[in-house]
Formats: C-alpha cells, sequence, structure tokens
C-alpha cells in the first residue's frame, strides 16, 4: 500500500480516496503526506454499495459506484470528493488497487493528457507481473532455500529484455493475444489458473516437468522484461488475460503508445 501511495505521489496526483468495507480498513488511511500537495481520505462503504446478486461484498463495484453518486448525484461529495476545492474541480479519475505500482515517465504526462483531452475518454495503464526470479534474489555467495519457488536463472530464463524509460516505451498489443497449445509437449499438466502458471509452479518441479518445457510454456506469451530505473525486478508484461505489450525505441522525448 505504501509503495502505491508513493507512486501516486511521485506524479502528483491531487487526491486519493481509499475504501473499504470495517471500520477496522480505515488504517490504510493513515498516511502522513505533509511533504505533498495531496489531500488522502478514507471512505467506508455501505452494504448498498458493495452488495450485488452475485456477490455479498464487490469492493470494486462499490468504489465505482460511490464515487459516481458523489459526482453526479451529489451524495456525500465531501467523503468523497474533499472540500479543499469546488464539486466540479476534479476532472480525470485515476481508479487503482491498492497493490498495483503507477509508474511512468514524467515527460510523458503532457502526451497523455492530450490523449485523455483529444482523443480517448478513458486511458490504461499496462499491467506487468513481476516474477520471483533467481536474478533478484541472490546476492553474492548466498543460496536461498524453497529454490523450487523462483525461477532459475538457465536456458531460456536467463533472456531478459531491458528497458531505459529515457529510451523505451512497451505498447498495447490489444487483441494479439497468443493461445498456448501443447504440440510437442509430452507433459499432460494444464495450465491450472492463469496462464503464468504454464511453467511456473513449484509442484511441477517436484513432479518432475522438464525445464525446457516450463520455460517455453511460460515465455511462449511474453518475454521477460526489466526496468533498468524503478523497482528493476523481472517481470512479464502481459494481463491475466493475456493482454501483453510489445517494447520500442520511442522516437520523440514525449511520445506515448496509441
Amino acid at each position: 500500500m505504501g509503495a502505491t501511495i508513493a507512486s501516486l505521489l511521485r506524479i502528483g496526483v491531487g487526491r486519493i480516496v481509499y475504501t473499504g468495507i470495517t471500520e477496522e480498513d480505515a488504517i490504510v488511511a493513515a498516511h502522513n503526506t505533509d511533504d505533498y500537495d495531496t489531500e488522502i481520505s478514507y471512505v467506508q462503504l455501505s452494504e448498498e454499495l458493495y452488495k450485488t446478486s452475485n456477490a455479498k461484498i464487490n469492493g470494486r463495484k462499490g468504489a465505482i459506484d460511490g464515487l459516481q453518486r458523489a459526482l453526479f448525484q451529489r451524495e456525500d461529495t465531501e467523503k468523497w470528493l474533499g472540500t479543499k476545492h469546488p464539486n466540479d474541480y476534479w476532472k480525470y479519475v485515476y481508479y487503482t488497487e491498492p497493490d498495483l505500482l503507477l509508474q511512468t515517465r514524467m515527460s510523458a504526462l503532457l502526451s497523455i493528457h492530450e490523449a485523455l483531452e483529444n482523443h480517448h475518454n478513458v486511458l490504461m495503464p499496462h499491467n506487468f507481473h513481476l516474477v520471483p526470479h533467481e536474478t533478484d534474489l541472490t546476492d553474492g555467495d548466498t543460496v536461498y532455500d524453497n529454490s523450487d519457488k523462483y525461477l532459475h536463472a538457465s536456458g531460456k530464463f536467463m533472456d531478459i529484455i531491458e528497458l531505459n524509460r529515457d529510451e523505451d516505451m512497451c505498447c498495447d498489443g490489444g487483441s494479439d493475444r497468443p493461445e498456448f497449445t501443447n504440440e510437442g509437449d509430452q507433459s499432460e499438466h494444464s495450465c491450472p489458473t492463469y496462464w503464468y502458471d504454464c511453467g511456473f509452479r513449484p509442484q511441477w518441479i517436484q513432479e518432475g516437468i522438464p525445464e525446457e518445457v516450463r520455460q517455453r510454456r511460460l515465455l511462449e506469451f511474453a518475454p521477460f522484461l526489466r526496468t533498468t530505473q524503478g523497482s528493476t525486478l523481472v517481470s512479464i508484461p502481459a494481463s491475466v488475460t493475456k493482454r501483453r505489450c510489445h517494447p520500442r525505441k520511442r522516437q520523440e522525448v514525449n511520445e506515448v503508445c496509441r
């Protein structure tokens, strides 16, 4: 949560609103932002907002519904919109979750604003998934236990594309979502949940699934990336729905993906 907030403070988000279900959830709002011109507020969702016919608690629906009511129906406006500015002051909303870091080039903010003004009503940042990789876990001669819980630095798992924010960008692939096939694969083990579980399960090592099979199942969808600034951790540039991005060089300082 703290890292998520820090990423929002870094680019100057004017107001951060947390939502929760219980009074105990308010603890997440206890952050000191005295050094930033950013408001932070906590809103406890009512059952009317978060309960649906399909779920007893749907926090995402509750957050969106509550904000819409504040913006359009003027309900609980002080909780959602604050009192520092008029209600119509807020023009843009960034919706996120408490474990997603926002990383963007400061030089791209003008282009992002231009896109919102002239091209799109909604912009979606691309989602990178961090993966426990041996190169991020080892330090000199240190040997870590539980080696079946991270990817070994061997074979194709060593092919990591480095992105420099001053030169590179990673553009959304849209409907370019490759499908995994078992062609030439002697393993009968299917992907249990998300696509990136193909090749990344401790049980597969324990059951003797060959390393080359694990590598192909994981890297057939997207390459490993590492940003040279920020977290610098090995990541997969693809969402849980196989929507991936493609690295390429920027032609202009403030260029953004279209």
